[in-house]
């Protein structure tokens, strides 16, 4: 493994390693689905609620409501016009019947007057299809003397096509016209999706206060199995990029460790460019590259030696940190409006020094523009070493160590 492969890597997976970083982790917390038991990861677990929650005569007591919701929200899913047109005049009435497993199918939505039939197939916990297993399922639908109007198949958080394993000649022209692809969850504000855009309008229009909260709660779950799924789909994705570039584990690991240590390295040999200020410089702790200036004039017997660290383990906790080594005769905050002067973001931090806080992705991705930085923070002092020692003199008083 090279570094160019490893650039190649970071490169390729940038919004990847970004999207799960900044992921919000959804938990369930007091979810009645969590508190019952771990089912809701079984296969059949979602199919008997979103059962339950389509059922005219179910114990919600909400009649046709989310069954009329739940059509409209998959007719405006629909891929085409004519399907659409057709799942918009989809009559729903009190004799509609909602079955779970007849002839297998996760769930049948069945109206006999007038005749149709909508088939609901649940992938949300990630099942994988049977052999021809859709076309099967509208063959004997259709065996039955049914109206197939519309295949609804629901996946966790992308929108997924059917396994066409095994699929005889002609059966994609059967089921594609048919087919409405929906997703339980998406972070996508435009994506539409089953938690916001059914289950959240049928929770805000019920009446009674215990479907309100089954309903909710079912949001909830739906969010959190979604973000789960979301964050094993990218780690798949990271996972066959690294096998294309060449790279292992264990390898990339320890490069991405060895990071800070190389860009303290590379901070402390841009300082040694600039011999001219400079007392010393080094690397300390393997991952903080410090300078030390020049020393400054002082009324005291003790010389005060100006020094700048470089924080390359945790940029964003402490970024440049500037001070003087003989703290007890200049006091840090003697620098604090100097400093600012080069850039206003510097403040007193922790230990008394005066901190510039840097983000870590810029100073890894930007190193160019992290060193001209702190060139240009060498440049300010050099430049005005005068104003420096006369602020240390009246910083530091007469008095002797």
């Amino acid at each position: 493994m090279t570094l160019e492969h490893v650039e190649a890597f970071l490169r390729e997976n940038t919004s990847r390693l970004r999207s799960l970083s900044n992921r919000k982790d959804i938990s369930l917390g007091f979810n009645a689905f969590a508190l019952v038991s771990d089912t809701y990861y079984r296969e059949n677990f979602h199919s008997d609620v979103i059962r339950a929650i389509l059922d005219p005569r179910s114990g919600h007591g909400e009649g046709v409501l989310f069954l009329e919701k739940f059509v409209k929200f998959i007719s405006a899913e629909a891929k085409t016009d004519v399907l659409a047109k057709a799942l918009r005049e989809v009559v729903v009435n009190d004799s509609v019947e909602v079955v779970r497993e007849e002839g297998r199918i996760d769930v049948k939505i069945k109206s006999e007057s007038p005749k149709w039939t909508i088939i609901v197939e649940n992938k949300i916990n990630g099942a994988s299809d049977m052999e021809r297993q859709i076309p099967r399922y509208i063959e004997q639908c259709r065996e039955r003397g049914e109206n197939v109007v519309a295949v609804v198949y629901i996946t966790a958080s992308v929108k997924g096509l059917p396994s066409q394993d095994g699929w005889k000649v002609n059966d994609d022209i059967m089921v594609e016209p048919l087919l409405v692809p929906v997703i339980g969850y998406s972070e996508t504000q435009s994506v539409r999706n089953l938690a916001e855009d059914w289950i959240g309008p049928c929770a805000l229009a019920a009446h009674g206060f215990h479907a309100k909260a089954i309903l909710e709660q079912y949001a909830e779950l739906l969010r959190h199995q979604s973000g789960e799924t979301m964050n094993q789909d990218e780690i798949k994705n990271i996972m066959s990029s690294m096998a294309q570039n060449g790279i292992q584990y264990s390898e990339l690991l320890r490069v991405l460790q060895g990071m800070p240590h190389t860009l303290a390295e590379i901070v402390a040999n841009r300082f040694r460019e600039r011999v001219t200020v400079l007392k010393g410089t080094g690397i300390a702790y393997t991952t903080v590259a410090y300078l030390n200036l020049k020393d400054i004039s002082l009324p005291t017997k003790r010389k005060g030696c100006l020094a700048i660290d470089v924080h390359c383990e945790d940029l964003g906790g402490a970024g440049i940190s500037f001070f003087t080594r003989n703290e007890d005769a200049v006091p840090n905050s003697a620098y604090v409006d100097f400093i600012k002067e080069y850039d206003s973001r510097f403040e007193l931090g922790w230990n008394s020094r005066v901190v510039l806080t840097i983000e870590p992705d810029w100073a890894f991705t930007h190193i160019d523009d992290f060193l001209h930085k702190i060139e240009g923070l060498l440049d300010h002092l050099e430049k005005n070493r005068e104003r420096l020692e006369a602020i240390c003199r009246g910083e530091s008083g007469n008095a002797d160590d």
